[in-house]
């Protein structure tokens, strides 16, 4: 087996491996109920978007695309944006114990969630304070959490228009950390939000990609179910900066074996150079 088949094998292991970290008295993987975490209501939405992700996690591989879902949350003073399977979880996650070792299916549902999750941020926008707070979840490398004020765009709107799930939506364009941007929103729901940090539109914006289309967002659905919406934060979040995060996030992705504790071998006496592989690093945000 080569380096960076040991690699990517133990990449794929990781997840599992977490989740079988101790065993309690009973015989049962104690971190099956995910380590210790905060669950913190902060609104109520009335309003959920539903939005289909798709992008080139790789940027030397173009053609190559995968996609995702993600969901937008939106309340009286807050909103919340993260991947739809990282929501699943979360709900999980405030099972009772019993419930969860009582399902045997219970680890493994949790495993198809965590391969599904392609979006790995949570943002929550508060409306009135006009801040928002950014929890950049790392690939078995923590939790990252900054606050920033919400980005002020210099959107370009345009006259162009097409319908999206039966609204009129308008096209707009702006520049945001590196990438061009066309959006598409729609003054028939007239609230200045959207995916990732977008917002500053006089109505909802239903469809957003840049120019390269290495991120495209797209409303698949829209409803109006009151849900709670919650701030998570668990023992691996790590309070920090935007720099430090975004930091953090290149360093995993140029050496993903950090996250791996001790040596690892290939036969007896012969260590393995895991510094030798790399993830794929395609961040929305580049600068």
């Amino acid at each position: 087996m080569t380096v960076k088949q040991t690699i990517a094998l133990l990449i794929l292991l990781l997840p599992l491996l977490t989740l079988a970290q101790r065993i309690e008295p009973n015989g049962r993987p104690s971190s099956l109920a995910f380590s210790e975490f905060t669950t913190i209501p902060i609104d109520t939405a009335y309003l959920n978007i539903t939005y289909q992700m798709d992008f080139i996690p790789n940027p030397i591989h173009k053609t190559k695309r995968e996609h995702g879902l993600t969901v937008l949350q939106i309340g009286k003073n807050t909103s919340k944006f993260s991947d739809y399977y990282a929501l699943k979880i979360d709900h999980l996650k405030k099972a009772p114990k019993k419930e969860k070792y009582a399902n045997s299916a219970y680890g493994n549902t949790v495993l198809g969630m965590r391969r599904n999750r392609k979006y790995q941020t949570n943002i929550i926008k508060n409306y009135p304070q006009q801040k928002s707070t950014i929890q950049l979840v790392l690939r078995f490398g923590g939790t990252y959490q900054y606050e920033e004020d919400n980005i002020k765009l210099n959107w370009q709107i345009q006259e162009d228009t097409k319908p999206i799930l039966g609204y009129q939506c308008q096209k707009a364009s702006c520049t945001f950390r590196g990438r061009d941007y066309i959006a598409w929103y729609t003054e028939e729901i007239p609230i200045s939000d959207g995916p990732h940090l977008f917002n500053g539109l006089p109505g909802l914006i239903l469809q957003i990609e840049d120019s390269q289309q290495a991120y495209i967002f797209t409303a698949q659905g829209i409803d109006k179910k009151q849900v709670p919406i919650f701030l998570i934060e668990n023992k691996n979040t790590i309070k920090t900066t935007r720099d430090k995060a975004r930091k953090a996030e290149k360093n995993l992705a140029d050496n993903p074996s950090s996250a791996i504790k001790g040596t690892m071998y290939s036969e007896p006496g012969k260590a393995i150079k895991t510094r030798e592989s790399t993830l794929p690093y395609n961040p929305i945000e580049l600068e």
